[in-house]
């Protein structure tokens, strides 16, 4: 799927219906003249979703509001953000709900300064392992951060994930779970889940050497998955 605007049917598609059948999403240079004010469940949904390209289009300067942005975005295990600009944001909660094929999140070109909703931001994201902020990312403005990080068991900064600590208090890298870098610095490269080898095993957990006929458990870094070979 291509995002582009055409005069003939305004500056933004109607695509959320077609959230369970898109793997790529394109924003093609068509796009780069065009500046929303609310992305609001963008790609909520889109849970076949693997790919968003082109993400340098997709200028956030105006944007208020990116509540539930990448809801259940299960697929979903790399995405660019550092194109993005944060500074108007007002709205971030939800915004990684449930999106559990992030293990690891680069944020750290986000200026949050202004942004007052952060709850439930990254809530059940129960694969994410790393956060990475920089001091632009602020809570300053916050005044709702209920459950933030709730549900997030994998996270690790300067502390690991304790279920009674999951509020915007421990969105920094000091004492908190974010891991701290410089947005300038070059980044290393990504391990992303297919480049992790594939193990399989048996219904009574025995490891196989290779496929075997029935129901096989398949597991390829942290996605598991249930293969029935005939």
């Amino acid at each position: 799927m291509s995002f582009h605007t055409d005069p003939a049917y305004g500056k933004v598609p109607s695509w959320y219906e077609l959230c369970d059948s898109v793997d790529t999403i394109v924003f093609d240079d068509s796009f780069a003249d065009y500046r929303p004010t609310d992305c609001t469940a963008w790609f909520c949904g889109y849970y076949l979703l693997k790919n968003i390209d082109g993400m340098e289009n997709l200028h956030t300067d105006s944007v208020k509001s990116m509540n539930n942005m990448f809801c259940a975005c299960s697929n979903l295990y790399n995405v660019d953000l550092s194109h993005f600009n944060t500074e108007n944001v007002e709205d971030m909660s939800r915004m990684f709900y449930f999106s559990t094929g992030f293990s690891t999140l680069d944020l750290s070109y986000f200026n949050t300064k202004n942004v007052k909703d952060m709850s439930e931001m990254f809530y059940w994201s129960y694969y994410l392992g790393t956060i990475f902020a920089s001091e632009t990312f602020t809570v300053e403005s916050v005044e709702n951060s209920t459950d933030m990080f709730t549900g997030c068991t994998a996270l690790e900064g300067a502390i690991l994930y304790d279920p009674v600590r999951t509020s915007a208090r421990y969105a920094n890298y000091v004492d908190g779970y974010f891991t701290y870098k410089d947005p300038t610095a070059i980044a290393p490269a990504t391990r992303t889940a297919q480049d992790e080898p594939i193990v399989r095993y048996d219904l009574q957990g025995r490891r196989l050497t290779a496929p075997q006929r029935g129901i096989n458990i398949v597991k390829q870094g942290n996605k598991t998955t249930k293969v029935l070979v005939k």
